[in-house]
């Protein structure tokens, strides 16, 4: 018993202090990790770069890709999380891992002002495999898109509504600037999840296709 007494007031004030300073650096360690991951910081698996010009119109070659793409319909903002979970379920029953970015097709905001809400298109990477299953879900299907050339604009902030339409009267403000015509209608690229990741540290990217070498300086 007084042994026991004894061991309790010298880890009570001698290790136990010692334990909980290492408890907390271990907990701090895997919370740093855990939400590395999920803000996007710990880029994997990313089948194009993030651009890394910001703010300003450019250009740039993206290469072909397979896809999983849904079709939703409502507000921009809203609905391309229903189209990712679709395409992420298809993607678990293929086995195939989740890439970024996630792809938001916008037909209907070609050569006409944007509008808050309609029919977009939402895509995830398939890894290259020329078998794949035929979706049983309604509104699903594969896709095979060609490379293409695109003048883009990219920033660090949230995926809004604002953000996404300034993104895209820039690049056709300097597009008329320039003489070029577009050659498709234009998309949003998210890569990292807003679930996670804090607005400051998102990153949105709003491309419109163009013809090739068009933008060449």
């Amino acid at each position: 018993m007084k042994l026991f007494i004894m061991w309790s007031a010298v880890t009570r004030h001698r290790f136990v202090p010692r334990l909980v300073l290492w408890d907390t650096c271990v907990l701090f360690s895997f919370l740093t990790l855990f939400l590395l991951n999920g803000c996007g910081l710990v880029q994997k698996g990313s089948w194009v770069p993030p651009p890394t010009l910001l703010n300003e119109v450019s250009v740039r070659q993206i290469p072909a890709y397979n896809a999983i793409e849904s079709e939703v319909t409502g507000t921009i903002e809203k609905s391309w999380g229903k189209g990712f979970r679709q395409d992420a379920r298809y993607l678990s029953t293929v086995n195939s891992p989740l890439q970024y970015p996630v792809l938001i097709n916008l037909p209907a905001w070609e050569d006409h002002p944007p509008e808050p809400s309609g029919t977009i298109y939402v895509q995830l990477i398939l890894q290259d495999n020329p078998n794949y299953e035929t979706p049983r879900e309604k509104g699903l299907g594969v896709v095979s898109i060609p490379p293409r050339m695109v003048a883009y604009y990219a920033w660090e902030g949230t995926y809004t509504y604002e953000h996404i339409t300034f993104a895209l009267k820039k690049i056709y403000a300097e597009l008329r600037r320039r003489g070029i015509p577009s050659s498709g209608s234009p998309r949003v690229l998210i890569y990292r999840n807003p679930d996670w990741t804090l607005g400051r540290w998102c990153l949105g990217e709003v491309e419109v296709p163009v013809p090739d070498k068009s933008m060449a300086d």
